[in-house]
């Protein structure tokens, strides 16, 4: 099992990069977050977002806004890495959202 950093809360859950582009995004915010020595709750003061939020984007559970990829970009001085990721991540979401539009109205007919 994974120790947690000193000071760092919970053991970090494993990433799965190759998943998905928001995976792979979160993978990345994480890595930066963990090379700048920052906390989810340090960055996440940083950027104006809650720390819920950096967390969930870390683990691939929330679409990160561009807002967000920027904000971090600047507070972690990454030159724009993680903003160079985000266009493939909206359109996955993007392409999600579409998909489960479709099935939404399937079951709607289906009634």
């Amino acid at each position: 099992m994974a120790r947690a950093a000193p000071g760092m809360g919970r053991p970090p859950r494993l990433l799965t990069p190759q998943a998905s582009a928001g995976h792979r995004f979160g993978a990345e915010l994480r890595r930066w977050r963990l090379a700048r020595r920052l906390t989810q709750r340090a960055l996440a003061q940083r950027v104006w977002h809650s720390q819920e939020i950096v967390a969930k984007v870390e683990k691939g559970e929330r679409w990160p806004s561009w807002d967000l990829a920027t904000r971090c970009d600047s507070a972690l001085s990454t030159g724009g890495q993680l903003a160079a990721l985000w266009p493939a991540v909206e359109r996955e979401r993007l392409a999600r959202d579409r998909r489960r539009k479709k099935r939404e109205t399937s079951a709607e007919m289906l009634r």
